[in-house]
């Protein structure tokens, strides 16, 4: 009788290891099957094009200034006395929301087999300054990550967070910040 009982508690564990095991398996491979998707919803029909040509005051911040070069939002200028300066913000002004943990917690509790959707966003600042004042603007780029184990299927398909961002900021309106500033 007690070996019945020790074979049967045996058998749990086991049967419970194993389930962890395959959890733990799927929740690593979740990590790595995501894309990313630009929200087609908030886009406008239209491109947006700022009509000055600016002079770039910071290219110090090259991730950030080669999004805005590669976008072809505005026109450069190589005058430094030009009327129209562009400021870009440091990346600590970078914007990501939270969350992230949830859906691939929720991906991994599907076995990656049900696609969880998570909504993100690449949110940064910039200044264009004329005649002394600075206006603070922000483009809001709407993004949302896809987790699945399908995902790999589509991941050829997909393009770079970085690629989605440039091809689709002149699709954007700028977002006036309320923030106004004397230099």
């Amino acid at each position: 009788m007690l070996n019945i009982i020790r074979d049967n508690d045996m058998y749990r564990m086991a049967w419970g290891k194993s389930i962890l095991c395959s959890f733990l398996v799927v929740t690593i491979l979740n990590s790595c099957t995501s894309n990313i998707y630009i929200r087609k919803d908030k886009l406008s029909a239209n491109e947006h094009h700022y009509p000055h040509s600016v002079y770039l005051e910071n290219t110090d911040s090259t991730y950030l200034s080669r999004l805005v070069i590669d976008s072809g939002v505005f026109s450069f200028s190589d005058d430094q006395h030009s009327e129209y300066y562009l400021k870009l913000l440091p990346d600590d002004d970078f914007y990501h929301c939270g969350g992230l943990g949830a859906a691939k917690l929720g991906s991994a509790i599907f076995f990656g087999l049900l696609p969880v959707i998570y909504d993100d966003e690449y949110k940064f600042f910039y200044e264009i300054t004329y005649e002394g004042k600075a206006t603070r603007f922000s483009y809001e780029v709407p993004l949302y990550s896809r987790y699945s184990i399908w995902e790999w299927l589509f991941k050829p398909f997909s393009s770079a967070r970085d690629e989605l961002i440039i091809e689709n900021i002149k699709y954007l309106k700028p977002v006036l910040e309320v923030l106004k500033t004397e230099r």
